[in-house]
């Protein structure tokens, strides 16, 4: 399938109508045959263009996540800029991450119900991943300079991004200096 030209319009019609039908139904209760008759197409041409159903929802996944993402990734790399103080940076960063994602959830969030509870979570740490990746290569950067020393910088990542978001959407909590100080205790920063 890789050497074929498939209609890039087409494709996208597909994989938005099928967002549509999700949104309305839920993932698990729409196939493929639910696709092709809103799209108006024969069954077999769905495979033309993608090889299963969770092809789509993996394509939805990564727009939905790309969407949520551009942001942040354009704030940390403005801050990195802006501020000559590794504090400044690493507090400045934290700070952002809470806000963006605590007012940018809602592309996620319509798919947060019984009927998307999978495609939810699987863009949820979709979404971690990728703000965990962000903040390794701050805190690497972070290490590189002997501001910090740390030996695992990814993991601290992953266990910081992870523990955040989880405390926003479980506990409802967002208070961002109590972040900014969790961070700076476990990266050792006075």
């Amino acid at each position: 399938m890789e050497n074929k030209k498939i209609p890039l319009k087409k494709k996208q019609e597909i994989v938005d109508i099928s967002k549509k039908l999700i949104n309305e139904k839920g993932v698990n209760n729409v196939s493929i045959r639910d696709i092709v008759k809103s799209v108006g197409m024969a069954q077999g041409l769905f495979y033309y263009y993608f090889r299963s159903k969770e092809e789509i929802l993996e394509i939805i996944i990564n727009e939905y996540v790309e969407m949520f993402c551009k942001d942040l990734e354009n704030s940390i790399n403005g801050i990195k800029d802006e501020y000559d103080n590794w504090k400044e940076k690493i507090e400045t960063t934290i700070i952002m991450l809470v806000r963006l994602y605590n007012d940018n959830k809602s592309p996620l969030e319509k798919f947060n119900n019984n009927k998307n509870k999978d495609l939810y979570m699987s863009m949820v740490y979709a979404s971690i991943d990728r703000m965990a990746s962000l903040i390794e290569k701050i805190i690497n950067e972070a290490v590189k300079s002997n501001f910090i020393k740390l030996d695992y910088p990814k993991e601290t990542a992953y266990v910081l991004i992870y523990g955040i978001i989880d405390i926003i959407n479980h506990k409802k909590f967002v208070d961002e200096k109590v972040f900014v100080n969790i961070v700076f205790k476990t990266l050792g920063i006075e």
